[in-house]
């Protein structure tokens, strides 16, 4: 089965990946629920981000409803703008699972 992945970049290079949205409400507590595949393909496509750089930010997967992978930089960025939407997706990959 393919999975989709959004990757939002800039001149630098891939800023964060952005996997499946989530099954539902989360439970109290949870940022994201969803299969294991789903898991899976964030940390192929996750690979693509500066492993010194890179984190899972469940702040922002709880905020987008999907799971996502990015940059510091990235996180820190939104997490100042709590009242923006998802940045819209540069290009996108799908990933076996």
């Amino acid at each position: 089965m393919k999975r989709r992945l959004d990757i939002i970049g800039n001149q630098d290079g891939i800023e964060a990946v952005l996997g499946e949205p989530t099954h539902g409400t989360p439970p109290e507590g949870k940022g994201w629920c969803g299969s294991f595949a789903a898991l899976n393909a964030l940390h192929v496509g996750a690979r693509l981000l500066d492993q010194e750089r890179a984190l899972f930010d469940a702040e922002l997967t709880a905020r987008w409803g999907r799971l996502v992978a990015c940059t510091q930089e990235f996180s820190v960025w939104w997490r100042a703008r709590p009242t923006a939407a998802a940045p819209a997706s540069d290009f996108f990959l799908e990933v076996d699972s």
